[in-house]
């Protein structure tokens, strides 16, 4: 009896490694882990976990993070336990971290601390294309820290549905242009079916939670 070899064999999920002290041109292990966040999300597959150690990182994740299958195989960045991960992108970024098109699906990102004092715009910006086909969803900030952005702190837009807000502290956003009537939030939300959970809101310039029926 001979069997006919499956077409697909799925790979076991992979756990990777980011550090401060690591390279690039490690294999991504805890004892040889790389240094940038780029080049950790570059790696990753459906399923795939990336541990971010100890300090602070001077990136944006614009629209590289990868897409999961579903939320038994999503893609995750997180925090390595127990340590105190900072983002802190350089001017020239618009955001710190961006997601758009649909294939942006079935991420988290858990326990990092998003400073957004140099970016242009929010800390965390999801948005589609303006087509239900074409947008971001099925994304799950869980205990993250946003401040400090000069605009606002998440935002969700053009039909990027289905995402989730979970344990946040979003504040001390919008203090530089507190003037401008509708900047300085917190946390806008003006797409369907998103789930807001345990989350902080304070101190920001202008609103904390908004919830605008935009799309559709």
């Amino acid at each position: 009896l001979m069997l006919k070899p499956s077409a697909e064999v799925s790979a076991r999920p992979v756990t990777y490694h980011v550090a401060t002290n690591g390279s690039d041109s490690n294999p991504g292990t805890a004892v040889r882990p790389f240094r940038t966040l780029s080049k950790g999300v570059s790696v990753l597959a459906p399923g795939d976990t990336l541990y971010v150690m100890q300090g602070t990182y001077t990136e944006a994740l614009i629209n590289t993070i990868p897409g999961g299958r579903s939320w038994r195989e999503p893609v995750t960045i997180a925090a390595y336990p127990g340590h105190t991960v900072v983002m802190k992108p350089l001017r020239g970024n618009r955001f710190a971290v961006y997601f758009n098109g649909a294939e942006r699906a079935y991420i988290i990102i858990s326990g990092i601390t998003i400073d957004a004092s140099n970016v242009a715009y929010e800390a965390v910006n999801i948005t589609g294309r303006g087509t239900l086909a074409t947008v971001p969803n099925h994304v799950r900030l869980v205990g993250l820290e946003t401040k400090n952005s000069p605009v606002g702190g998440i935002l969700t837009t053009n039909f990027a549905h289905s995402n989730e807000f979970i344990r946040l502290s979003i504040h001390d956003n919008g203090r530089v242009n507190a003037t401008r009537k509708g900047d300085g939030g917190g946390l806008y939300l003006s797409s369907d079916n998103n789930l807001v959970d345990g989350c902080t809101i304070d101190d920001n310039a202008y609103w904390g939670l908004s919830v605008f029926k935009k799309d559709g």
